[in-house]
C-alpha cells in the first residue's frame, strides 16, 4: 500500500473553528441540491438570514459576500445544528463562484467530523447522525468499508485505483472534478479531460471529469514526486457515499 505523507497539511487546518455539536435528535436531514457539479446545502444565521454553502470534506470558509451577509454574528446553524463562525477564514468571491452563482461559504470537515455523514445527492439530502457502534443508514445498501487515514481530524486520505493503477488520494467532495498531478497523467495514460475508471474499494466509477493540478499542494502529500489524486464531488453526484470520522471509513453505493 502506498504511503501517504500528511505532515505538511496547511497550517490553517490547525486553526480550525469549533466543531458543531448535535443536541436533541440523533439524526438530522438537510436538503441538498446540486449546482454546477457542487453539492449545496442551506445554512441559517441567528438573525434568520438564509445562506447557501457548498459541501466539502476539507476546510470551512466564507466568501467575501457571505462574510458581509453574516456580519458580526458569531454562530450559524446547519439543519438546526449550531456551529461557530470564529476563526473561519474568508476568501475572494471568485473562489466560491460556481456557474455564475456566488455562494456564501463552504461547510467542511471541521463541522462534519462530529458525525457520521451521508452525502446522498441522488436523494437530495445531507444526513448527519450521532456516532454509533457501527455505520448504518436505514434504507441504504452501501459497500464494504474503505479505510480512511484522517489527519488533524479533517483531512481524509485513502487509496484508489485510477485507470488500473494504485495511488494515494485525498477526498474533497467540494471539488467539481478529480484532480491529478502530471505523474498520474503519464502513468495512467490520461488523455483529455476525462478518466476512464476510478475504483474506490469494490466500486468502479467511469468516465469522470479530471484536471491537472501540479502545484505545491501535491508536494505536501508526495514529496518524492509520486502520483497523487484528489477525489471530488463526481463520485457522490449519482452515488450516495458515507463518511465516518470516528470509524475511519468510507462507504459508497453498490454498483
Amino acid at each position: 500500500m502506498r504511503k501517504i505523507f500528511g505532515m505538511a497539511v496547511l497550517a490553517a487546518v490547525m486553526a480550525a473553528p469549533a466543531a458543531a455539536q448535535m443536541h436533541g435528535p440523533k439524526i438530522v436531514e438537510i436538503p441538498l441540491r446540486v449546482h454546477g457539479g457542487k453539492m449545496i446545502v442551506p445554512v441559517e444565521a441567528p438573525d434568520g438570514t438564509q445562506l447557501e454553502f457548498i459541501v466539502s470534506t476539507y476546510m470551512t470558509m466564507f466568501s467575501e459576500t457571505g462574510a458581509k451577509r453574516i456580519g458580526e454574528q458569531t454562530g450559524l446553524t446547519l439543519g438546526g445544528v449550531p456551529f461557530s463562525t470564529e476563526d473561519i477564514r474568508t476568501v475572494a468571491d471568485a473562489e466560491l463562484t460556481v456557474a455564475g452563482t456566488i455562494f456564501d461559504g463552504i461547510i467542511g470537515s471541521e463541522i462534519l467530523n462530529e458525525f457520521d455523514v451521508l452525502f446522498d445527492a441522488p436523494g437530495g439530502r445531507l444526513v448527519l447522525k450521532a456516532f454509533g457502534r457501527s455505520v448504518e443508514w436505514e434504507g441504504m445498501t452501501l459497500s464494504d468499508p474503505v479505510p480512511l487515514r484522517i489527519y488533524h481530524g479533517m483531512v481524509l486520505s485513502f487509496d484508489v485505483q485510477l485507470n488500473g493503477r494504485e495511488y494515494g488520494a485525498m477526498l474533497d467532495v467540494g471539488m467539481g472534478a478529480l484532480a491529478v498531478n502530471n505523474r498520474v497523467v503519464t502513468e495512467a495514460s490520461i488523455e483529455g479531460d476525462r478518466v476512464s475508471t476510478l475504483q474506490v474499494g469494490g466500486t468502479t466509477f467511469s468516465d469522470l471529469p479530471v484536471r491537472v493540478l501540479d502545484d505545491a499542494a501535491f508536494g505536501q502529500w508526495t514529496p518524492n514526486g509520486e502520483g497523487f489524486v484528489y477525489v471530488g464531488a463526481p463520485i457522490a453526484l449519482d452515488c450516495a457515499i458515507s463518511v465516518s470520522y470516528v470509524h475511519q471509513e468510507l462507504r459508497t453505493c453498490v454498483r
